[in-house]
């Protein structure tokens, strides 16, 4: 599958006419290339690894915005034909818990966007609005996948891995290494009765002794196939997030007449709509390169005219 990663495209965008977005940025934990072994988890394997029966299941990434940006798209990769995707966008709360205590919805819901899709692949969506998110904030991308065929699903990003000499008797000339972080990416899973379990840790469920890594290593030992120093790898849940960077952070200016304006609210990125007094007669208004996109600006007299 094709995969996009972080592109720098600021000689795209002419910052002198006042476009606050100099490049854009992909943020993702899912390194690996995407391998079929295993290319999906079904609520049948769930239900065998945990030990209980699993009807539903959601998984997140959680991100930390790098600089003042504007989510606009998010993706997902879908591993079978005819997949149903529902995907939401969180504002994390700034208490909220870090690592593997976190929970990727304890914050503002942003965006929801729902697809279908016919093919498997890679699938960057659009958001509805977007999501504006400070230096340092962290946001989440929530997925569920609902198959026609298999129920609902998780896709799985994972490679084969062993010595080399292991490597080389089952002719892999390569091999990738997963590096999976805590507070990186979560699954929670629900019986189907509307209530789902506690979010856990991508990471701690594939160390020794954590259930999917219990789950991978028995089904290469029942499978017969390889030897027995074969390990599966299992990266991040392959979902991104597609921002625009600011390029310029200057405060908001505004002039007329040669004059400078008096904003109200005070500049901030989170804001759209602001009013600035400069006098009682304007004839012309003039807005810096530091203004957001998308901004209105509306100018009053004293007298609030």
């Amino acid at each position: 599958m094709l995969e996009s990663y972080d592109f720098d495209f600021s000689r795209l965008v002419d910052t002198a006419e006042g476009d606050l977005f100099g490049y854009m940025a992909v943020d993702q934990h899912d390194l690996m290339p995407y391998n079929d072994y295993f290319s999906d988890l079904n609520c049948a394997d769930l239900s065998q690894a945990k030990g209980s029966t699993v009807e539903q299941v959601r998984f997140a990434n959680v991100f930390r915005a790098e600089a003042e940006q504007e989510l606009y798209a998010v993706s997902v990769a879908t591993p079978r034909t005819d997949v149903k995707v529902s995907l939401s966008v969180y504002v994390l709360d700034q208490d909220a818990p870090l690592g593997s205590d976190s929970d990727p919805t304890a914050g503002r819901l942003a965006a929801q966007v729902e697809q279908t899709y016919p093919q498997a692949g890679y699938h960057r969506v659009s958001l509805p609005e977007g999501v504006l998110l400070h230096e340092g904030q962290r946001y989440s991308i929530v997925a569920q996948l609902q198959s026609e065929d298999h129920g609902a699903l998780i896709p799985l990003k994972n490679d084969l891995t062993a010595p080399p000499e292991t490597l080389s008797q089952l002719g892999k000339t390569s091999y990738n290494e997963a590096v999976v972080n805590p507070g990186e990416s979560y699954i929670a899973l629900g019986d189907g009765s509307g209530a789902w379990g506690a979010w856990e840790d991508w990471a701690s469920l594939l160390e020794p002794g954590g259930w999917l890594r219990g789950f991978m290593d028995n089904s290469l030992a029942e499978s017969g196939e390889l030897p027995e120093d074969v390990v599966i790898a299992v990266d991040n849940h392959p979902l991104k997030g597609y921002a625009r960077v600011m390029a310029i952070l200057d405060d908001l200016k505004l002039t007329a007449g040669g004059r400078e304006a008096a904003l109200s609210p005070a500049f901030d990125l989170r804001e759209k709509s602001y009013s600035a007094a400069v006098g009682s007669r304007v004839s012309s208004v003039t807005v810096s390169a530091g203004a957001l996109r998308g901004m209105t600006v509306t100018v009053l007299d004293p007298n609030g005219r």
